[in-house]
């Protein structure tokens, strides 16, 4: 059984070796459409009784190459962020998850040549919410991800994030942290 796992180990990794050639750099603008996934292992700040909220949504990313490692991003989309304590709404109800429709810019830098389908990444950007209080916030974030080609000029697009800022409530000054993965199709145009 390990004979087996390594076999497919070596394969996967000297696929991934082969395909680096392909890897996002120089002046190519890219799409992708993902999906995000995320949990706030640090709660809202105020206390312990909200560690692991969850969170998903989808979200769209455009990169526009400013030089041949270095990529402006805008990262726009919705997120459904689940908390653990119950909440009462601008009307009146109740609510246990928040609508949030974040808006980002910033950078993407490739590593270079042998690791150039890896990257860091950081943004910051606006977040909207739909059925809160708090009508609005500031959002940042920060991780690191892999590319990885599928041929031609598709690809997906894997990362993990560090984000920080999403509010639920005016009564306090608390913005959630969290750790989101990312799994996208990007697309690269000609």
């Amino acid at each position: 059984m390990r004979k087996i796992i390594i076999c497919i180990i070596l394969t996967i990794t000297s696929f991934l070796i082969k395909q680096t050639a392909t890897a996002q750099t120089g002046s190519k603008v890219s799409l992708s459409a993902g999906f995000e996934v995320g949990t706030s292992p640090f709660g809202d700040n105020r206390n312990q009784d909200n560690i692991f909220n969850l969170d998903a949504g989808l979200n769209m990313k455009s990169e526009l190459p400013v030089l041949p490692a270095l990529h402006l991003t805008i990262t726009a989309g919705y997120l459904d962020y689940a908390d653990n304590n119950l909440k009462t709404s601008r009307n009146g109800d109740v609510i246990t998850n928040y609508h949030y429709f974040p808006v980002k810019g910033g950078l993407r830098y490739y590593l270079p040549k042998s690791l150039r389908f890896v990257y860091v990444e950081g943004e910051a950007g606006k977040s909207f919410v739909a059925n809160s209080p708090a009508p609005s916030s500031f959002i940042y974030s920060g991780g690191a991800g892999l590319i990885v080609p599928l041929g031609g000029r598709s690809s997906f697009d894997l990362s993990a994030l560090y984000e920080h800022g999403y509010k639920t409530n005016t009564n306090y000054d608390f913005p959630t942290i969290g750790i989101a993965f990312r799994f996208a199709y990007r697309y690269q145009f000609k």
